[in-house]
């Protein structure tokens, strides 16, 4: 299971009864996220998500922080073409359970720093992905928390995109 040091991002059931942490940062570590209950980080669990590379983030579908929905994890890369990418899963908190749907990567050189929901309501839509290369991915989602890249737009003023929030009304 991956350690405590690992933990890059985390995200939090509404009712903060449980947090998902997205671990990455280490070398070929396939995706996984350890969900943990709170308070005290007991009965930690790690669960493989497919053949992303790393989970440094995570984000919660609305859907999901009320204990039902999508989870969504960025997974890093390492910088080359096709390593760089966003994973779903489905996400159930009673009873705890995290199934991989799919996962998709870019095409472009790059590392996924932070993921955003587009959606502040239902399964989230999908994500926004801050993409290194100076790219904000579009990953969209359907109802099932399959993922699919529609768009990667550069940001003509950076080179090096490695957080970002998106703010829904």
């Amino acid at each position: 299971m991956p350690t405590i040091e690992e933990v890059s991002g985390v995200a939090i059931t509404k009712d903060d009864k449980v947090v998902i942490m997205g671990t990455g940062y280490t070398e070929n570590t396939t995706s996984a996220v350890v969900t943990a209950s709170l308070p005290g980080l007991t009965n930690q669990q790690a669960w493989r998500l497919g053949p992303g590379y790393n989970s440094a983030s995570v984000a919660l579908s609305a859907a999901a922080g009320e204990g039902d929905g999508c989870l969504y994890v960025g997974n890093t890369g390492n910088g080359s073409s096709g390593t760089a990418g966003v994973t779903g899963a489905t996400f159930t908190e009673n009873p705890l359970n995290v199934t991989y749907v799919n996962n998709v990567m870019s095409s472009l050189p790059t590392y996924v720093g932070n993921i955003a929901t587009i959606s502040n309501t239902g399964r989230g839509a999908g994500v926004y992905a801050a993409e290194t290369a100076g790219y904000i991915g579009v990953y969209a989602a359907d109802a099932t928390c399959k993922v699919k890249l529609k768009k990667e737009n550069q940001d003509p003023h950076s080179s090096f995109i490695l957080s970002l929030s998106s703010i829904v009304k």
